[in-house]
């Protein structure tokens, strides 16, 4: 299977034309420290938009890459659909490293047949589009807390904020909701477009940002695998609440981006600015990316 360092002269390639700069904020955790004493991780980050995943990921693995994750395993967690189109599943194939959907006993020992194997998943998944791209939104399973205690690491819970140029919210609200709802997925999905009336498209092809910043932060669930019930309905009820508590993360983490992001700009008029984040370039941080 392939490390990081595999993907870096693809993930080079893909960064020098899709972000000008990454950063990681000053409130975030040592990614460095952390990936030393974890050599294996499964990483819930937020889906964010429904564009930009270049971005985000040749970002993401620059980070990881300059943090001492280089000699990693990354494996992805993807939209079980995305396999059946004929063109697209080899390309998901060569990005996941895995051949196919699978079942969680299956993902469990493909994950735990050696050290240094990360599992990464965006646990929105599909319902990223129901929102303004920034908020987070419902997960669509708490599958990633079972895979991480079963599996006995903890989860690093990455964030972001910069993506927004990249896509446009339109109003969904009222008849539109109504003629939209027949068709989507899921009720979870029909549910969030009666709640928020807002969904998120592309904004024509995806240019190059100024700024990507990112926050880690890591999570150990609150149970451990010997405490999950046998019984499936009250263990959907521990791992929901476990997934729940990883989404919290996520939404403090963008909010204090956000507002970092926002005393900039006042900073940009003339205003005070306390923000400190800084450019992320390993264990030198003030090394630019």
């Amino acid at each position: 299977m392939r490390s990081i360092d595999d993907y870096n002269i693809f993930v080079q390639l893909v960064k020098k034309f899709s972000v000008k700069k990454v950063t990681t904020h000053a409130q975030s955790e040592d990614v460095a420290a952390i990936l030393a004493a974890h050599p294996k991780l499964v990483i819930a980050m937020h889906h964010g938009p429904v564009t930009g995943g270049g971005h985000l990921i040749s970002a993401l693995y620059d980070i990881l890459h300059k943090n001492g994750g280089d000699n990693r395993t990354p494996m992805w967690i993807v939209w079980k659909h995305f396999y059946t189109f004929p063109v697209v599943r080899h390309m998901i194939r060569w990005f996941t490293q895995i051949s196919s959907h699978l079942k969680i006993d299956a993902l469990l020992q493909l994950f735990n047949n050696e050290d240094s194997r990360d599992l990464l998943v965006l646990p929105e998944g599909e319902l990223c589009f129901f929102g303004n791209g920034s908020d987070i939104q419902p997960f669509m399973s708490p599958k990633f807390i079972e895979l991480a205690i079963r599996s006995h690491v903890p989860v690093l819970v990455v964030t972001h904020h910069g993506l927004h140029p990249v896509i446009k919210v339109i109003d969904l609200s009222g008849w539109k909701a109504k003629l939209l709802k027949p068709i989507l997925p899921s009720q979870t999905a029909r549910n969030l477009i009666e709640k928020n009336g807002i969904m998120n498209i592309p904004v024509g092809l995806p240019g190059r940002l100024d700024e990507l910043q990112f926050s880690f932060k890591l999570y150990h669930p609150s149970i451990t695998e010997e405490q999950l019930a046998e019984d499936v309905g009250e263990r959907q009820l521990q791992l929901l609440k476990e997934s729940e508590a990883v989404r919290n993360i996520m939404i403090d983490a963008v909010a204090f981006m956000s507002s970092s992001a926002d005393s900039k700009v006042q900073a940009d008029n003339g205003l005070s600015d306390d923000s400190g984040d800084r450019e992320d370039g390993g264990n030198d941080k003030t090394k630019a990316a």
